[in-house]
């Protein structure tokens, strides 16, 4: 009889955990290659996507994802698929890799810091702020583009001293309050005929004070880039993530009502 019972009550328990445990945590992933580009700039930047464009594809993909209620606001960037410093990038850049791991043309869409002035001020960093969403960690592919500040042949190159003021590097803020969660130098070059650059993937990073809505990817001198920006996080509403979803009142009320006609079905046997 024990058997039996517990045949029917699994499913049923399993059941009202799912609702009583339902999460309201999501992953979401952005490889911006849907982003629409257009025009043929100078620089190697060919076709570009505008800050209005960048956010109307991850809008698009927080809705897929059913996060509808969330979206994001992107200012200070850009998206291409060609540029590589101007013809002085080595070996591959983000259009060419994902993952670090390069891959046969065509070259895939990223997003970079605006800093040739393209529809909008010139500017050494791009913030991506949600609406209604916590991001509590996240991921990236990077790249730190060379820069004439720092050109092979240079003292600041040649130095091979990433401490220099005018050494590229790259680091990701959090908050309003520009939180350092990350950080990245170039890399030193293998010889003298390359400019100081790099190239490579962030790992997860936790969001310190549970999580935040804005996320700043800021450059020093020039350019950076990302691309296969994966985020975890929440719906939220005032910084807090959404509650968890109580069971239904109608379930609990079948499962006492169940737990009850059992009870009298064991007694009279």
């Amino acid at each position: 009889m024990k058997t039996r019972l517990a045949r029917y009550f699994a499913p049923l328990f399993f059941l009202a955990a799912g609702f009583s445990n339902a999460a309201s945590a999501a992953t979401v992933s952005f490889d911006f290659n849907s982003i629409t580009l257009s025009g043929n700039y100078s620089s190697g930047l060919g076709a570009v996507g505008s800050t209005n464009a960048i956010a109307s594809y991850m809008n698009g993909v927080l809705a897929a994802g059913g996060y509808a209620g969330a979206t994001v606001n992107v200012t200070g960037a850009l998206a291409t698929k060609t540029y590589d410093g101007e013809g002085h990038v080595s070996g591959a850049t983000l259009g060419t890799s994902d993952n670090n791991v390069s891959h046969a043309a065509p070259n895939d869409t990223f997003i970079i810091n605006n800093s040739f002035g393209i529809g909008a001020s010139a500017a050494d960093q791009f913030t991506l702020t949600f609406n209604n969403f916590l991001v509590q960690s996240v991921s990236f592919d990077w790249e730190i583009f060379p820069n004439a500040s720092c050109a092979a042949g240079s003292g600041c190159a040649n130095s091979k001293n990433v401490n220099n003021a005018n050494w590229p590097d790259m680091s990701l803020l959090a908050g309003a309050g520009m939180t350092q969660i990350w950080y990245q130098d170039a890399s030193i070059p293998a010889n003298r005929y390359i400019d100081p650059q790099g190239i490579g993937m962030s790992g997860s990073l936790t969001i310190p004070n549970g999580g935040t809505n804005m996320l700043t990817f800021r450059d020093w001198p020039a350019t950076i880039g990302v691309d296969n920006l994966i985020i975890n996080g929440c719906l939220a509403m005032n910084g807090r993530c959404n509650n968890v979803p109580e069971p239904s009142p109608i379930l609990l009320i079948g499962l006492v009502a169940f737990a009850y006609g059992t009870r009298r079905l064991v007694k009279r046997r």
